[in-house]
């Protein structure tokens, strides 16, 4: 067999060109013509593959990813980019065949490895997903994605020591270089405070439907909001939230040097970044210090990065005497989440169902680990006539999810008819409907619901929780203390697996309290955007006094 091209050399040269195409039907047909004109031309192929499935067309962007593999099978890369594709497609176990047939060409290669990791994370087998992140790292030291997608499975994992987070959290701080230039110049305000969100999720997504009410509701007369956006498909929600801001710079392809420029240039006084470690956000570029203040919000850990000044949780994300490292100095509103509740909801259904009880988790597959499957397999071995719905879009129609989940419940006391799977797509208000069909919801853990729990309690489902020693661990504890619903937090393992039976046996009188859940969250501070909005300027007003006081002394 032949030895197969450079790949690393030769994605180098053409990957980043085709990243930053400016996608338009226009330059598709562009290119499309250049493929006929020259059908053997690889780059070409390449391009008008990531082009098509950038512009949201996977299905069509299959058949040139499977073209480039003809014209050069013994390149690890193009497997990947098939892999990728796939992956948008939802087909996650066909993805993990693609990444594995690209490491059997070129078994270090970075980019297959590091995509492997994150089809691995998504069917919630995030050790192994580290394992993939880790060799990624050691075949392109320089992988920053790589180094984030490490970070991204420990916020899964249920195995690492609170020693283990630290370090990792310390060494992606020590690994993010340190650009050569001087720190902003000591900054004023005769205006309003710039408050810059930076972001890859101001979209269809629950941060972006989260810091929208943000935007609407900020006191210009104090503050002028800008969004720093990377958006891969903008959709509704970001032409609201462009509309929303005072300035709206798209920094798509832009390096993270630039994007620090831009920012600087625009004056921004105080920098958030939104879920940093996820969905390709770019905490990095807190290591350019581009605003005096840089704020931490919505993510679920530390960054570990010594120039990001504050992270922003509530009482119950980061307490007080809370043994977790952060990097950051913690930041406390009186509540964290914030949540929009449709204008339009389901009616909330209180009378008794006939039938067995009816456990469910609307969650992420990816956050069911074996730690949680062993607690709902004895939830279910101590209530046999019950059952478990399981539903998270078309998750569930992955062989590899059903079988790693079903297998461990039936491990653990479950029978396997007493485990149900959805995968069918549902529109939100029928997906909100759902609920009315089950009992009571159970919370995953370490990585606990947020926007699933929100939406059980808009329906008056209880959710039980059982927060730890992480503030991944302690969203849904959080909105149920803001709701003053604290019985649903158990202590401890065995704790969480009777109060799922006792409330079984006593599911009549929760589906009676449905409609008080219900008027309990719409009436608390989760739903009130102005009020939210009025606490977290408070915070922006006191760290913006607080560095002013540093910088004169």
């Amino acid at each position: 067999m032949a030895s197969p091209p450079d790949a690393d050399q030769f994605f180098r040269r053409w990957l980043p060109a085709v990243t930053n195409l400016p996608i338009s039907s226009a330059a598709i047909q562009t290119l499309k013509r250049a493929v006929v004109l020259q059908p053997t031309d690889l780059a070409a192929q390449i391009h008008l593959a990531l082009a098509v499935q950038k512009a949201g067309w996977e299905k069509e962007a299959m058949a040139y990813h499977l073209r480039a593999v003809r014209l050069e099978p013994l390149l690890p890369d193009l497997y990947s980019n098939l892999g990728g594709c796939q992956q948008l497609l939802g087909n996650f176990d066909g993805a993990g065949q693609k990444y594995r047939q690209a490491l059997v060409l070129g078994p270090a290669a970075a980019r297959p490895l590091n995509n492997l990791g994150t089809d691995l994370q998504a069917i919630g087998r995030s050790r192994e997903a580290a394992i993939c992140f880790s060799r990624a790292l050691a075949a392109q030291p320089n992988y920053n994605t790589a180094f984030l997608g490490l970070l991204i499975a420990s916020t899964y994992r249920d195995d690492l020591t609170p020693q283990a987070l630290r370090s990792l959290h310390e060494a992606f701080g020590k690994y993010v270089p340190r650009p050569h230039h001087q720190a902003p110049k000591s900054m004023t305000a005769s205006g309003p405070l710039r408050i810059g969100y930076l972001s890859a999720d101001l979209r269809n997504h629950p941060v972006g439907e989260s810091i929208l009410p943000v935007l609407h509701h900020h006191d210009r007369a104090v503050f002028s909001p800008y969004c720093y956006a990377e958006i891969r498909r903008p959709d509704a929600v970001t032409a609201k939230c462009k509309a929303a801001a005072d300035g709206w710079r798209d920094i798509s392809g832009m390096s993270d040097a630039e994007v620090a420029a831009t920012i600087r240039a625009d004056g921004i006084h105080l920098l958030v970044f939104l879920a940093g470690r996820f969905d390709g956000n770019r905490p990095q570029i807190a290591a350019h210090r581009a605003a005096p203040v840089q704020i931490s919000l919505h993510d679920v850990a530390t960054s570990g990065l010594a120039e990001m000044d504050y992270i922003i949780g509530d009482r119950w994300l980061i307490p007080n005497k809370g043994e977790e490292y952060f990097s950051e100095r913690g930041l406390r509103l009186p509540q964290f989440y914030l949540g929009v509740l449709p204008s339009v909801l389901p009616e909330v259904e209180t009378n008794d169902l006939t039938g067995p009880p009816v456990f469910a988790c609307f969650n992420n597959p990816a956050k069911i680990t074996d730690t949680a499957i062993a607690l709902w397999g004895k939830i279910l071995g101590s209530v046999p006539e019950g059952r478990l719905i399981l539903h998270y879009m078309e998750r569930y129609g992955s062989p590899s999810i059903r079988s790693r989940i079903g297998e461990g419940l039936t491990a653990s006391g479950a029978s396997s008819e007493q485990v149900c799977f959805v995968a069918d797509p549902v529109d939100r208000h029928s997906f909100l409907a759902r609920y009315n069909e089950i009992d009571l919801a159970l919370d995953t853990l370490p990585f606990s619901g947020s926007t699933t729990s929100f939406q059980a309690l808009a329906m008056g489902v209880p959710v039980i929780t059982w927060p730890q020693g992480r503030m991944v661990s302690r969203w849904t504890a959080s909105m149920l203390r803001g709701i003053g619903l604290p019985e649903l937090i158990a202590g401890s393992a065995e704790e969480y697996v009777s109060l799922a039976v006792e409330m079984a046996a006593h599911r009549k009188q929760w589906r009676g309290r449905r409609r008080e859940i219900r008027d309990r969250l719409a009436a608390s501070r989760l739903c009130d955007a102005a009020g939210w909005t009025r606490h977290l300027e408070r915070l922006y007003i006191t760290v913006w006094r607080r560095y002013l006081n540093y910088a004169r002394n």
